[in-house]
Order: C-alpha cells, then structure tokens, then sequence
C-alpha cells in the first residue's frame, strides 16, 4: 500500500486534482459513488449517497439475483462504510443523522438476506452492528428535547414498516432503544399504546411466531415500567404476566435473590408443567428447581434433580454435581447407574469415562464403535496401547476401502500420518503395505500413498 508520504498532492494544481479523480471515476465506478459519499454534505445528499453506495456493492456481489456465500462479505463493504460513518456522526454529536443512516443500513441488510446466503453469518453481524449503533445513539446523554423527539418518532415510524413483519427481533430492537425516551409522558404513552398494538391472538401453538412475539413486546412492557414506575410494579407485572416464560424466569431469578426459595420453587415448577412439551423449556425449570433446593440445603432433591439434568451432555456440570452430592464410599454405586443410563447419548458416556479415567471402558467402546478411535485414541495410549493400535489399523482399512475419489483418499493418508506418529514407521509401513495390496486396481489411491513422506 502506498504511504501517505509517497504521493506530493499538494503540489498538484486544483485542476490536476479534479482530472485524476475524474479518470479515476471514469475508470471505477465505484469510486465515484464513494466520492460522493464522502464529500455529501446536507442530510438529504448524504442518505441518497449512502443508499447508492450500499447498492453498487451489492449489485456487484449478485449473480443471476443472488448473492452466494462467498460474495457476501464483499456485498457487505458498502454497508460498512455506512456505520462507520453513522457512528462517527453520533460520536461528534450529530446523533439524529447518524441513527438515519443507521436505519439506511438495517433496512438494506434485511432485504438482503432474502436473496444472500448468509451462511457465515455476516448480515446477522452487519444487523446487530446497525442496530447497537441505533441504540447507543437514542442512549447518548444530554441530548435536546427537540432532537429527542425526533429520534423517538423517527424510530418508532421505522418500527411500523411492514419490512419488519416476521423480523420480530429487530422490530422489538427498534423499540426497546426509544425506551430511554420515553420519560415523557406523551411519548410514553405512544409508546404503550404501540406496544400493545403489537401484541397479537396467541395461535395456541407452542412453536408459533405469535407466542415468540408477545414475550418480546410484554418483556418491553415490562422494561418501561421497571425503568419509570419501580421495582413493586415491575413485580406486579411480572407477576401477572407468568404465562409468558421469559417474564417468569425474572420472576424467579428476582425471589431467589430475595431467598423466597419456597416461592421460586413453586414458580419452577407450574413452569415445568406447563411446558412439559418444551423440553429447553423443562431443563432450564429443572435448574431452578435445583438452585432453589440448593439453598434450602436439601440434598436429597439435588441429587433427584442433578442426576436426571446430567442425562443431557449440555448439563456434564450437574454430573459434576451429583458427584459432590455423595461420599466416596457410595459414589461407585451411583456411577454405575449413571453409566448404564448413559449408554443412551455417546457424547455423554465418552466424558463420563475420560472425567472418570475409565479408560478400559473407553476402549470397549472404540471396539464397538471404532470410528470413534480418531477422537479417543491419545486417551489409550498408556494402558492400552497395542488394542488402540489394532483399532486405529483396522479403522483406516475401512475408510481406505469406502474412500471412492481423491478427497476420501486424502483423508485417509492424514490417518495415517496420525497412525506413523503415534505407533512408529514399523508398524505404519506394515499397513501401507497392505494397503497397496488391497487397492492395486486404485491407481489413483495408489499415487496419493506415494506422495506420504
């Protein structure tokens, strides 16, 4: 890239200046559109530009009206030059301007994604990107009664858009930023009546985007009455909303650190009931119920509960738990029926055995299931070295034998390096050799095996 330093610009004349950068344009298109973005300067020119600059980079990235995976950064980079400018706006004061251009951004990548695969997730980032800015923008202290009345209509017409149906998640990010706007009380009272224009006839569906919707906008509800009116409404309305899950988890995160246990046990548990379909839903009740019969000090119901949430891999902290919750002389007993209730989920029964070191047990596993040798191998090497080996080998001969193009046989040579590295080049030149003999006809997988140095 070439320095600062290294080009005299200032001993060009105006018009070598403007002859440069019309040849430049003439040649790139793209730097004109930058150019103008750049040096816009009302507020009508600098969104009109803004929105051309976002196109012609997206326009570049399509093919036959679609972005691919691997063009979707790149489609991305007009955007980005966007916020950047939309957060420098809002740090040097000009806040208003800076959260259009922030909206000019979010509306562009949800339209995208209509036609991207996001794969790699770059517009999720470029949303949330445009909408933190949003946020921080409607957040910025001192601001003037005017500018805040526009913000908080401004932000509340683009919540409206129909762009915004079946995007729940950013429309509701849109009105939680006004939120700090709303302490006055005509805006306050829009607000509420927005809210609750929002809220839609719950299908019934456990899965249904209503349900989704309606915790989100009584969850704001509920952010509005915390922040303006004190934690005894908010309870209140917490406390009248526990059909909403969202609002009572709150609730019960709010009597346990009170040490109402009782209570939030009881909460704990109508929700496990109620969203005995749920199963995310259940796990997560089933916490609670432990934290709560943690702090009453009642052992035997952790034990009960830490042992059925140890049954999901995403819980092995319960099982760290549940070992805790038994002295040294009957936790063999237990680990035995863990065991044999574990057989159920791999993923679960494989940690058991390395957390526990039962490493005899990990190598009948691989046995049954030697596919498996790849991930656990190293754990065998000291007790059990040569049944790991004769795994290892047979599971390369299948793999070498079910390998049909070069990317399979690819993968089979890495297995083997792994295989030369671990055992020796003793052992390793035994099995490229019957390897040979058994692919003679595989002219190709006999080239990739040359190759291995």
């Amino acid at each position: 890239m070439t320095n600062k330093t290294d080009l005299d610009l200032e001993s060009l004349t105006k018009k070598q200046l403007f002859e440069i950068l019309h040849r430049l344009c003439e040649t790139d298109p793209q730097i004109e559109e930058k150019l103008q973005f750049m040096l816009s300067t009302s507020e009508e020119d600098e969104i009109s530009t803004s929105r051309k600059l976002i196109s012609q980079y997206i326009q570049e990235a399509k093919h036959q009206g679609f972005i691919h995976r691997g063009n979707a950064y790149h489609a991305l980079q007009g955007a980005n030059m966007v916020m950047d400018k939309a957060y420098d706006l809002i740090q040097n004061g000009q806040v208003e301007r800076g959260i259009k251009l922030a909206t000019v951004v979010l509306q562009r990548a949800i339209d995208m994604i209509q036609y991207t695969d996001d794969s790699d997730g770059h517009i999720g980032d470029t949303l949330r990107g445009s909408l933190t800015i949003i946020s921080e923008g409607a957040n910025m202290p001192n601001l003037d009664p005017k500018t805040e009345a526009a913000i908080f209509t401004m932000l509340l017409k683009e919540a409206d858009l129909k762009r915004y149906d079946g995007w729940s998640s950013e429309r509701v990010a849109l009105l939680r930023s006004v939120l700090p706007l709303a302490h006055e009380s005509k805006r306050r009272e829009k607000l509420e009546k927005k809210l609750e224009a929002y809220l839609v006839e719950d299908s019934g569906d456990l899965w249904s985007m209503s349900k989704y919707t309606n915790e989100e906008i009584k969850e704001l509800q509920w952010e509005l009455i915390n922040r303006y009116d004190g934690m005894e409404k908010a309870t209140e309305f917490l406390f009248a909303n526990l059909d909403k899950s969202n609002l009572r988890e709150k609730a019960i995160v709010q009597l346990l650190d009170q040490k109402e246990y009782e209570k939030a046990l009881e909460l704990a548990k109508d929700g496990a009931r109620l969203d005995k379909d749920l199963h995310g839903l259940v796990d997560r009740w089933m916490k609670y119920q432990y934290d709560a019969y943690k702090a009453m000090g009642n052992r035997e119901k952790q034990r009960d509960l830490a042992y059925k949430l140890s049954m999901t891999r995403s819980n092995f902290s319960y099982y760290l738990e549940l070992k805790t919750l038994y002295s040294k002389e009957k936790w063999p007993d237990i680990l035995d029926l863990v065991l044999n209730d574990a057989k159920k989920n791999e993923g679960l029964l494989t940690d058991i055995l390395i957390h526990e070191q039962l490493f005899a047990h990990l190598l009948e596993f691989t046995k049954k299931k030697p596919y498996y040798i790849e991930q656990f191998y190293s754990y065998l090497l000291d007790d059990h070295s040569s049944e790991a080996n004769a795994i290892f080998h047979e599971h390369i001969r299948q793999k070498a034998e079910r390998a049909s193009d070069r990317r399979g046989y690819r993968g089979v040579m890495k297995l083997i390096k792994t295989y030369r590295k671990t055992w020796g080049l003793q052992d390793a030149e035994i099995m490229i050799a019957e390897l040979r003999e058994s692919n003679v006809r595989r002219p190709a997988f006999l080239d990739e095996l040359d190759k291995l140095s």
